[in-house]
C-alpha cells in the first residue's frame, strides 16, 4: 500500500511540475493506433534516434508528437552517419506532412472508400466460474460490405481543435473518434471519442491496448473506446534536486464513463501511467494503471475514492472498484549502430498485490529495427502469458462483482489472449515510404487456457496473423490492405478491408 500511496502522490507533483523548454504550443491531434505513424515511431525508438520519452508506449501519438519524432531522428541519423535510417524519418515526415500539417478550420481531410469483411468476431463474455454464471465468447454475425469513411482535423484556434474519424464500416455506422483537444501551459487537454493505447508490446498490452496490428477499419465491433476527456503533460520534464537522476519523464491520465459491465451500468473508468528514462536513455522504467469503479446506484463516497488512489480496495466485497497494474522496463543494450535492438518487458497483475509475484501477465520481446545488410526491413519477436488463479487471487480480467470484467460490453480493453494462457508473435516489417510503399505481417500462436475471457468456447491452441500495405498510387491517392485471421479447432475469426485512400492536399 505505501508503495501505490506514494505513486499516486508522485503523479499529482508531476502536474505541478514545469516542463522542459518547448517550442510554440499548437492543440494536440491524436493519432489513432493503426495508423502508419505508430510503427514509423516504434522503429525510430528502437533505433534510438527519438527523442527522450519519444515511443508511443510513453506518450500519446500527436501530429505534432510524430513530426517532431521524426525531425528529431532525421537530425540524429545525420550526425551519427546513419543515411539509411535518416532517409527512413525524412519520408516519414513527408508523408505525415502531406496527410495535414495545416494550419485552419480544415487542416487535413482524408477519403477512405473500399470494401469490409468481417467472419467469426468474438466479443468476450461475462461471469465468474465460483458462482457459475459464466458466458462464453459473444459471436458476432458476419458482414461483406462496401464500406466509406472520412477522417479529419482542424484549429478552431492554435491552442484549440478539433478531430474526427467516422463512416460506414463493416455494415455499421461509426464515430472511431471524434475528440476536441487543447494546449493549456504545459498541459494537453481532451475530451471525446478515442482509443487508449498504453502497450509497448506488438500483441497488446496488459492494462489498456489491444494488438498494434489490429485492423483499424474492420476492429471497431470488438476494440474498446474510450470515452471521457484525458490530460498528458506536453512535453518530458526533468525532476528538481537529486530527484533529476530520474532522467526525462512523462505522465498521462484519462477519466470517463462506460456502458456496462456485466450486471452494473454506467460505472467509470479511469487511466494512468508514470513513465521516466532514469540513468541513461537507453533504460526505460514505468508504470501504467487502470481502475474500473462505481456505477449506477453505487455511491462514490470522499473515502472509497481516496482508497481508490491510494490502492486500497472499497466496498463489501469488492463491490466499488476493479483494477489493473503494470511496471514496465525496456532496455537497448550498446551493442553498435549496426544492431539496433531493445528488450522489453510488461509485468501485470489484476487487483491485488500478491498478483505480481503469483499470478502475474508478463509481454516481453526483442524488437530489430533495421536488419543488418537489410536495412528496409525490421524484425520483432515476443512472448506473452497469462498465469492461472492460484493462492488467493482472482482469475484474471474476470470480477466477483464487475461480472463483465475488463471491457465494455464484452470489448477487451487489453490484450486478445483474454486473460490466461500464452502467445508467441513474431513481426516482420518493410518501409520504403519514398516509394509509397509499407508492408507489416505478423504470425501469432497462442494457447488459451480455461479462464480465458472467450472461455469455454473458445479455449485451446490456435493460429493466426495479420497483414497490413500501403501502397502510393498517385498523388495523394494510395492503396492500404488490411488483412487479419485466427483460426482454433471447431472455430475461426477472418478480417479484410482494401481501401483506396485520398488525401486532399490543403497546403498553401
Amino acid at each position: 500500500m505505501s508503495r501505490a500511496r506514494w505513486v499516486s502522490g508522485l503523479v499529482v507533483a508531476l502536474l505541478l511540475l514545469p516542463p522542459l523548454p518547448a517550442g510554440a504550443q499548437r492543440a494536440p491531434v491524436f493519432v489513432e493506433p493503426g495508423h502508419w505513424t505508430w510503427d514509423a515511431i516504434r522503429r525510430l525508438s528502437v533505433a534510438g534516434l527519438a527523442p527522450p520519452a519519444g515511443d508511443h508506449a510513453l506518450a500519446p501519438v500527436t501530429v505534432g508528437h510524430a513530426l517532431h519524432v521524426f525531425s528529431h531522428a532525421e537530425d540524429s541519423a545525420r550526425s551519427a552517419d546513419r543515411p539509411f535510417l535518416g532517409a527512413l524519418a525524412a519520408g516519414y515526415r513527408a508523408m505525415l506532412e502531406l496527410e495535414g500539417d495545416t494550419a485552419g478550420l480544415v487542416a487535413a481531410s482524408q477519403l477512405r472508400a473500399g470494401w469490409t469483411g468481417v467472419r467469426g468476431e468474438a466479443r468476450g463474455g461475462d461471469g465468474y466460474l465460483e458462482v457459475e454464471d459464466w458466458e462464453g465468447a459473444q459471436v458476432l454475425p458476419g458482414v461483406q460490405r462496401p464500406a466509406v469513411a472520412w477522417r479529419g482535423h482542424g484549429y478552431i484556434r492554435p491552442w484549440l481543435a478539433w478531430s474526427a474519424d467516422a463512416g460506414y464500416l463493416a455494415g455499421d455506422a461509426v464515430v472511431r473518434s471524434a475528440v476536441v483537444s487543447a494546449a493549456a501551459g504545459p498541459l494537453d487537454l481532451w475530451v471525446g471519442r478515442r482509443r487508449l493505447h498504453y502497450a509497448i508490446g506488438r500483441g497488446g498490452g496488459t492494462v489498456v491496448g489491444g494488438a498494434r496490428n489490429e485492423t483499424p477499419d474492420v476492429a471497431h465491433r470488438t476494440t474498446y473506446t474510450f470515452q471521457g476527456i484525458g490530460a498528458h503533460v506536453r512535453d518530458p520534464f526533468h525532476f528538481p534536486g537529486f530527484l533529476r537522476f530520474l532522467g526525462a519523464d512523462r505522465v498521462e491520465v484519462a477519466v470517463g464513463r462506460m456502458a456496462r459491465v456485466g450486471r452494473v451500468d454506467r460505472p467509470w473508468v479511469a487511466f494512468g501511467r508514470l513513465m521516466g528514462s532514469p540513468f541513461t536513455e537507453r533504460l526505460t522504467l514505468g508504470i501504467n494503471r487502470g481502475a474500473i469503479f462505481g456505477g449506477d446506484g453505487i455511491p462514490i463516497t470522499p473515502g472509497r475514492l481516496a482508497g481508490l488512489i491510494i490502492g486500497l480496495h472499497g466496498g463489501e466485497g469488492g463491490e466499488f472498484e476493479n483494477q489493473v497494474f503494470s511496471t514496465l522496463v525496456a532496455f537497448r543494450p550498446p551493442l553498435g549502430v549496426g544492431v539496433p535492438l531493445e528488450f522489453y518487458v510488461e509485468w501485470g497483475m489484476d487487483d491485488t498485490a500478491g498478483a505480481v509475484r503469483d499470478v502475474p501477465a508478463i509481454v516481453a520481446g526483442l524488437d530489430l529495427a533495421a536488419v543488418p545488410g537489410l536495412p528496409t526491413m525490421a524484425l520483432a519477436v515476443e512472448r506473452t502469458s497469462y498465469a492461472e488463479s492460484c493462492c488467493g487471487n482472482p482469475i484474471w480480467y474476470r470480477h466477483i462483482f464487475y461480472r463483465g470484467s475488463w471491457a465494455d460490453e464484452g470489448r477487451l480493453f487489453a490484450h486478445p489472449l483474454g486473460g490466461h494462457g500464452t502467445e508467441w508473435l513474431a513481426h516482420v516489417r518493410v518501409d520504403r515510404p519514398d516509394d509509397g510503399l509499407m508492408f507489416r505481417v505478423d504470425g501469432f500462436r497462442r494457447d488459451r487456457g480455461h479462464e480465458n475471457l472467450f472461455a469455454p468456447d473458445r479455449t485451446g491452441r490456435s493460429l493466426g496473423g495479420s497483414v497490413a500495405a500501403e501502397l502510393q498510387v498517385a498523388g495523394g491517392t494510395r492503396m492500404r490492405l488490411d488483412g487479419a485471421w485466427e483460426r482454433g479447432k471447431e472455430w475461426d475469426d477472418v478480417r479484410a478491408a482494401i481501401f483506396l485512400l485520398h488525401t486532399f492536399d490543403l497546403r498553401r
